[in-house]
């Protein structure tokens, strides 16, 4: 294991990663302050780690808008970042926002779901929300659009205007970084949604539904 590789695995034992940024800077997110010693050690690292998170491939291209009809989906690919590591007062917390904003939601059925696909949209809502993903979903860049946004005349038939917990459907999220989630299907199949820029004028937050 190069330095650097054993640098991010460190980062990430201790609940945080490293993640790139567009200029191409690095991140770290954490849900705690790392230890003096690491962050000098991050620091003292940066090309390689850099060097570390950029793919080994050649880069993909640059996306644009989703075409109406096009999933967002990718199978497999490599995992991003694990599961976000909480201590028991981050989880409690977490917990108690998961039943705040859920508990909003259940109390009406949204455009023309049917009560299951909307009971499951609120069960992947809390999944989500309770294991740390919606805080670290922010620090990565992500919006609320992307997370819980739907297409404002078919919410539940536009499946490129979907946000990423509306296509988790009984699954889990598994990784996360600033542009793909992972998911890990009912079936245990791998699932990679890629973010791409929507048409926000399209686009509204679920609980605007009617």
């Amino acid at each position: 294991m190069s330095a650097a590789a054993e640098v991010l695995a460190q980062v990430r034992a201790a609940g945080g990663d490293v993640c790139l940024k567009p200029d191409g800077g690095l991140r770290v997110v954490a849900p705690a302050p790392l230890p003096t010693e690491l962050m000098a050690r991050v620091r003292a690292s940066k090309a390689a780690l850099a060097g570390l998170l950029i793919s080994p491939t050649s880069p993909e291209p640059e996306e644009g808008p989703r075409q109406p009809g096009k999933t967002p989906f990718t199978v497999g690919g490599p995992p991003p970042p694990r599961r976000p590591q909480m201590g028991a007062v981050e989880r409690a917390k977490w917990a108690r926002v998961a039943d705040q904003i859920t508990g909003r939601l259940r109390l009406r059925v949204r455009g023309n779901a049917s009560p299951e696909q909307w009971h499951q949209f609120c069960d992947d809502a809390h999944r989500f929300i309770d294991q740390g993903w919606w805080h670290r979903a922010f620090a990565l860049g992500w919006d609320r659009l992307e997370l819980v946004g739907v297409n404002r005349i078919a919410p539940w038939a536009r499946y490129d205007h979907m946000g990423l917990v509306l296509l988790i459907r009984g699954g889990q999220v598994i990784g996360m970084d600033e542009r793909t989630a992972k998911i890990e299907t009912p079936t245990g199949a791998h699932q990679s949604y890629r973010r791409a820029p929507l048409n926000r004028g399209e686009v509204v937050l679920i609980d605007e539904i009617a």
